[in-house]
Parts: structure tokens; sequence; C-alpha cells
């Protein structure tokens, strides 16, 4: 019996304990939630919040390699073209000139009037052509083939000038070979050769003959005076005149 009052006693002392335990206690707020009790104000406050510091990643991460910009390497818009090295360098080349329009030949300038009195004078032995079978061996290779030892050629005439010295000096200008004879008790001269040929040289009948302005005179050319403007001519005849209009003038060239 004692036992059950002492327990009964001890019992009712711990409950006393534990109510009045109780009453010291602050009663949560209640919020609608149980079991969760916030911290107290003073405890927020005075407690500064600490963070975990973060690592730095600028100081871990390794920095990322660049290259300098004047070494780096052009996209693919704007990188050079590459040059062969073998290929030959481009040559700029002017455009190709128009093709100019040929003009009309220019006519020679014909020579300024002179007041000088002149003659014409020419060479020629187309006879001989048309007798060929008539020619000697030694004049067989010196014939023309056009005839012509010297064609028409202009020369200032002096004061008294004959056809003979005028022959003479177209000849000798022309480096072309002239022979004559002259009889001196008649003052005259006659052509023997011209250019090699000879009197006779085609047949019995041929020699020199000369006309002026188309006419055959009958004396030697020693005595006839060239006038100004005259054309004078010296053909070959292999047939006494007959074969070039002169024949009746032939024996008085002669003299």
């Amino acid at each position: 019996m004692k036992k059950f009052k002492r327990f009964f006693a001890l019992t009712l002392c711990l409950l006393t304990l534990c109510a009045c335990s109780a009453q010291d206690e602050p009663l949560p707020a209640d919020d609608g939630v149980q079991g969760q009790t916030d911290p107290a104000p003073d405890d927020a406050a005075d407690t500064p919040a600490t963070t975990e510091p973060q690592p730095d990643i600028s100081e871990s991460a390794p920095p990322e390699e660049t290259e300098p910009a004047g070494d780096s390497e052009p996209s693919g818009q704007d990188k050079p073209p590459v040059q062969d090295e073998t290929q030959a360098p481009d040559t700029v080349q002017d455009p190709p000139a128009e093709p100019s329009t040929p003009s009309e030949p220019e006519k020679p300038a014909e020579p300024p009037a002179s007041d000088e009195p002149s003659v014409t004078i020419s060479i020629r032995c187309d006879t001989v052509l048309d007798n060929m079978d008539s020619l000697s061996d030694a004049a067989a290779g010196i014939i023309p083939a056009d005839g012509v030892i010297l064609a028409e050629t202009e020369l200032t005439l002096s004061e008294g000038e004959s056809v003979f010295d005028l022959l003479s000096r177209a000849t000798r200008d022309n480096n072309v070979h002239m022979e004559y004879s002259s009889t001196p008790i008649y003052q005259s001269s006659y052509i023997e050769g011209i250019g090699n040929l000879y009197e006779l040289d085609c047949g019995p009948l041929s020699g020199w003959m000369y006309r002026v302005n188309g006419v055959f005179p009958n004396y030697g050319c020693s005595k006839y005076a060239a006038q100004d403007g005259d054309v004078i001519e010296w053909v070959y005849t292999c047939d006494l005149g007959e074969d070039v209009g002169g024949a009746d003038a032939f024996a008085g060239q002669k003299e």
C-alpha cells in the first residue's frame, strides 16, 4: 500500500512538472500548417545570412587561346584567291584597233612648172623584135624585151643645142652606150650604134634614125637645132626607114 502511494505521488509530481514546463513555452502561430515553425524574428535578424562562395570560373577555367588579328586567317569570302606560281601573270592588252578604211592613193605631185626650155627624148628598137631571125649573134643578147633602151626623158635645153648634143647628154647621164662618126668638113655626126646595137646588126638595111615631133628630117642630127618643147625619138629601122615611116629621110640623115 505504501508503494502504491509513493508511485502515485511520484506520478503526480511528474505531471505537475510537465504542466509547468508547458506553460512556459510560447504557443506556435497557427498558419494552417502543422509541424512547421518559423524561427524567431530576433534569431533571423541577429544571425547574418551566410552563403557559400561560388568558385570563380574566370580563375579556374583556362583562357581561350586567340590568335593575333593580323595573323588570323580570313574567312572564305574574304580570303584572296591563291595564284598559281606556274601560271603566267595576266597581261593587259589594248583593245584591237579598228581597221582603217583605205584611202585613195595620193597622186604624185607634179613637178613645178619651169620657165627653162626643155625637150623630151627617148630611144627604142621595137622593130628588131619583129626581125630576130636577121639579128647578128653579137647583138642577140642585148635587145630589151620591150624594145625600150631609154624611156621618155625630159632634158633642159640650152640655147643652140642640136639633136646630137641632146642625145650625147642623155646617153651619158643615163649610162647608155653611144658611138658615132664625125665629118669635120661638113660639121656633121652620124650615129653608128646605141646600146651596143649598131647599123647592119639586123640586116643590110638596118640603122638608126631620128624624128622630131613625129617628123623625120632629111638631114643629119648635128644640124637640127632643137626648140623648146620638142619631142625627140631615136628609132632603129631594119628596112631603110620603111618600117618606121621615114623611108624618104633615110639617105639624108646619113649625111
